[in-house]
């Protein structure tokens, strides 16, 4: 139990998604950047979903903004160093390809993104 509560103000700062009562879900591992962001951008309401390990998609797999997560920072800067990143934004450890996502959805995104890394 007391476990449990040391992890709520941990959750509540990066953000954690809640059961419908308003608990924190106890489901989601707050070291999961992907799951973290994931249930942010879904409990605002986007149409988003997992694909692979590392991987956020938004709404059309072809035209819909994609959230890529690396393992560090500096592995997230080597992917556009090397010039596979053309039309992405880095956020820490994530690239955020911006496809055809309009500025209002590209601002929530990145918020949920900032919040869980």
């Amino acid at each position: 139990m007391r476990r449990a509560l040391a992890l709520i103000p941990l959750c509540v700062v990066a953000g954690c998604a809640s059961a419908s009562d308003g608990t924190p879900d106890a489901s989601l591992d707050p070291n999961d950047k992907r799951g973290v962001a994931l249930a942010c951008i879904k409990e605002k309401g986007v149409d988003a979903r997992p694909e692979g390990k590392d991987v956020i998609q938004v709404g059309d797999r072809r035209t819909g903004p994609r959230i890529q997560f690396y393992l560090s920072t500096g592995a997230a800067e080597t992917t556009q160093f090397k010039g596979e990143a053309q039309g992405a934004e880095q956020i820490e450890n994530a690239l955020m390809y911006v496809r055809e996502g309009d500025d209002r959805l590209l601002e929530e995104l990145e918020t949920c993104v900032a919040e869980s890394v």
